[in-house]
């Protein structure tokens, strides 16, 4: 009985010894695995605190982006405008360079015409200088009416210097635009009262009376 018992006691205390080792494997296990987790979880702790790092930066950048997108908005938004007032000026710059060549050709063509019209006068100044004046100053010299004129005028200058002492240039010019001599005369002085020459006295020239200029010429 004492061996049997002293069997069933070591079978018993061997159970024991190998169930006890079991349940220090699988505690050393569960406590191996329980380090693990704790690292893990650190570790976990660890990126959620850089996640909210990295989430609490880009919320920031989001804002700083939604602020330079509303900035880019409002510059997209002038720079229309400004494309819209040049689009305008440059179609007004087009149509006012549309009319400045209408105007350049416009005046080109004046140009032309003027250079055509210079032609024609300078060719009718050229024959007026060689030509046309020789022969009106040639017909003017044989006329008798242009003759007797030059006569006129050169008599009331004679007059004219003889009782004054000087020649009035601007009398006898006068005196060339009038036909008759009696008012050409008048315009020296010759025809009037004074101290002039003559007027109804008998021993001026011209007037009524006395051997005046009238009657010379």
């Amino acid at each position: 009985m004492d061996s049997m018992s002293n069997v069933i006691l070591a079978h018993n205390l061997a159970y024991a010894v190998a169930q006890a080792m079991t349940y220090l494997v699988v505690g050393s296990h569960r406590v191996q695995q329980f380090d693990n987790l704790e690292h893990f979880h650190s570790s976990l702790v660890e990126s959620e605190a850089s996640l909210r790092s990295s989430v609490a930066k880009l919320s920031v950048m989001v804002v700083r982006l939604e602020d330079e997108n509303r900035f880019l908005v409002s510059e997209k938004s002038v720079l229309e405008d400004v494309h819209g007032v040049l689009e305008g000026q440059v179609e007004s710059l087009t149509q006012s360079n549309k009319g400045l060549m209408i105007q350049n050709e416009s005046m080109e063509r004046d140009v032309v015409d003027r250079e055509r019209e210079l032609e024609v006068l300078r060719a009718d100044r050229s024959w007026l200088l060689q030509v046309g004046l020789v022969r009106v100053m040639d017909k003017l010299l044989k006329h008798p009416e242009f003759t007797s004129g030059i006569s006129r005028i050169l008599h009331a200058a004679f007059v004219a210097g003889e009782e004054s002492g000087h020649l009035d240039v601007d009398g006898v010019r006068a005196l060339c635009t009038f036909d008759d001599g009696e008012e050409g005369v008048g315009e020296l002085g010759v025809g009037t009262s004074g101290d002039g020459v003559s007027g109804n006295d008998d021993d001026g020239v011209g007037g009524s009376g006395g051997d005046g200029a009238d009657e010379v010429v």
